[in-house]
């Protein structure tokens, strides 16, 4: 299966200030298995525990999310998920730039990532660009992390962009709250 053994997402996202982050009042059911980032237009599928054999597949269908690092639903660690920010012309996935506008997320901006059963909101807190060869981004933390990778500068793969996340409220969600209609 492509989603987490246990899961927990899908609800209440809303454009957020740097320093105010909003949510609405009244939750919105979310789909299931989404990364949202509503300041900058995504909203893609996770391809959960991505083999990296085949990730550049899955990267077609979405965004992929780093088999090894941590799921939404543990206590710790970095959720990792990474996406394109271009492709090739011929290139007919809607996903091939997902993340070209990745670099306008600022301190404060949320993202949300959602599971069978519940939603993750993270808060963004910082983003570092580093060399293709930088394998630290991938290192687990003591607390819940989100980090979020594409190659930039957009089209070509010369460095990595990394936008990295705190968690910041987790929404669970009852059965019944899935099968409502969206």
């Amino acid at each position: 299966s492509n989603t987490p053994a246990e899961s927990t997402p899908s609800s209440t996202l809303s454009p957020s200030t740097p320093t105010s982050p909003r949510l609405p009042a009244t939750p919105v059911i979310l789909p299931a298995n989404r990364l949202l980032i509503p300041k900058i237009g995504v909203d893609a599928p996770v391809m959960w525990n991505a083999d990296p054999a085949n990730i550049l597949g899955d990267l077609q269908k979405g965004v992929a999310h780093y088999r090894g690092t941590a799921l939404p639903n543990e206590t710790s660690g970095n959720v990792f998920v990474t996406g394109h920010s271009s492709g090739f012309v011929w290139d007919r996935s809607p996903y091939t730039t997902v993340f070209a506008n990745l670099d306008k997320l600022v301190a404060g901006d949320l993202i949300a990532v959602t599971t069978d059963n519940s939603e993750y909101i993270y808060r963004v807190k910082d983003s570092v660009v580093v060399r293709p060869t930088e394998t630290s981004v991938l290192s687990q933390t003591p607390t819940p992390i989100l980090s979020l990778m594409t190659c930039v500068p957009v089209g070509t793969n010369l460095r990595r962009l990394v936008v990295r996340a705190d968690l910041f409220r987790v929404i669970p969600l009852a059965d019944t709250d899935r099968s409502t209609p969206l």
